[in-house]
């Protein structure tokens, strides 16, 4: 019994660092294809709206954004 436990686990190291490096590489192509976006003070931008699309029956008539905001505030830059 402890012999096959030992086996499991030889076994199951190999799947864990290939999972990890999965993991790694998807990560990876995200960031890639991830566009940070920065809007300067005094910029006036829309706001997409995801909520009014759940509960309405006539979803196609719903406007997806709202707006136009003023950026006050510019963080994280």
């Amino acid at each position: 019994m402890a012999l096959s436990l030992n086996l499991l686990d030889e076994k199951r190291e190999p799947t864990t660092l290939r999972n990890w490096s999965y993991h790694q590489d998807i990560a990876k192509s995200y960031t890639k294809r991830v566009r940070t976006r920065t809007f300067p003070q005094g910029d006036r931008v829309l706001r997409r709206v995801f909520e009014n699309k759940k509960n309405k029956p006539a979803r196609k008539l719903v406007p997806e954004w709202e707006g136009p905001y003023k950026v006050i505030e510019v963080r994280g830059a």
